[in-house]
This record gives structure tokens, C-alpha cells and sequence, in this order.
């Protein structure tokens, strides 16, 4: 059985419209529980980029992959960029640091 729905151009203009509104509307839901949720000692909220961690930590960009994918540091995904939350990087650097003895 195959059905086929034609959706004139006006109607997927108005859908693409809507489907942004809800991801937008998630998105700083979720970011705002986030700050709430993951609310740190020094308050640094923050965010830097993948480099500025490498320097931070020392560490190769594979090594802070691996740290990533095995959650030793949580990370936010926005779009394709990949965020950190200094105050993250700076409360765990110890444990990090040992990681990497």
C-alpha cells in the first residue's frame, strides 16, 4: 500500500517555520537547565572551544575526543560546534590531570 501526500511549497515554508520554533524553544530549555543543573562552585559559565581546552589540559585533540565519548568532560553540542564550559575544565583538571599521568 503506498500513499503519497502532496504538500504545495506555502506548507512546508510554514512546517520548516514551526519545526524551528520547537528546536529553538528546546534548545535554551535545555541549556537553562543545564545552568541550573550544573550550576559550579567559582560560577564560570563560560564557553570555549576544543583548542582552548587542548591548551588548558596539554592534551592531544584525539586524547580530549576520548575524554569526551567516555564522559571524564561534558561537553555541549551546538549545531556542529562542540562547547565546554570552562568552569567544567577547571574544577576537574585535577582528576584530568591524573588521567593523563
Amino acid at each position: 500500500m503506498n500513499i503519497q501526500i502532496k504538500i504545495d511549497d506555502a506548507s512546508v515554508n510554514q512546517f520548516k517555520g514551526i519545526i524551528s520554533k520547537v528546536v529553538e524553544k528546546v534548545m535554551k530549555d535545555v541549556l537553562q537547565s543545564q545552568r541550573v543543573f550544573n550550576n559550579s562552585v567559582n560560577g564560570d559559565e563560560t564557553l570555549i572551544t576544543r583548542n582552548e581546552v587542548m591548551k588548558m589540559l596539554g592534551v592531544s585533540h584525539s586524547t580530549l575526543y576520548h575524554y569526551q565519548k567516555n564522559g571524564t568532560i561534558p561537553f555541549l553540542k551546538i549545531g556542529k560546534r562542540v562547547l565546554f564550559k570552562k568552569c567544567d575544565i577547571t574544577d576537574n583538571i585535577d582528576l584530568i590531570g591524573k588521567m593523563n599521568d
